[in-house]
């Protein structure tokens, strides 16, 4: 027997795959990107290229410790717009975390132009535009 040849069913309904209504369901669940999937290809792929640029190995370790601390900040972003929220306020300085956010960045930005760092000085201007596409993003969607 050919692999084609195999028949398999759905595990809910229990019909043919290619007759179920689950099967399509399932495939575009499979199929489904996330926005923050396309925000960390994104950045990645704008870090990958100044590291290619750049052309020294350190310029890669930079450009993979700017797509961590991104992927940290939209989780921090995520939760702070969670906790703003919620009815009752759990985590009281959640306001703060946005303000040292952008402190941090401008602080970063000056410390890597003097230094020529690169991918991380584009890192660090992806940051600083983060939150402006994120309110964009949050006002165009609701469930972002």
């Amino acid at each position: 027997m050919k692999v084609r040849d195999k028949k398999y069913f759905c595990a809910i309904c229990k019909e043919l795959w290619q007759e179920c209504p689950h099967s399509r369901i399932e495939a575009t669940r499979f199929l489904m990107i996330r926005t923050w999937h396309k925000e960390v290809l994104v950045v990645g792929a704008i870090l990958a290229a100044v590291a290619y640029l750049e052309n020294r190995p350190i310029g890669w370790l930079c450009a993979v410790a700017v797509l961590f601390t991104f992927m940290h900040a939209q989780v921090s972003f995520r939760l702070s717009e969670a906790e703003e929220q919620r009815t009752i306020i759990q985590v009281e300085c959640y306001k703060k975390a946005q303000y040292y956010f952008l402190a941090k960045e401008s602080c970063w930005f000056l410390y890597f132009a003097l230094l020529g760092a690169w991918p991380a000085l584009v890192g660090v201007l992806v940051f600083l535009l983060y939150p402006i596409w994120r309110q964009y993003h949050r006002r165009k969607t609701t469930n972002a």
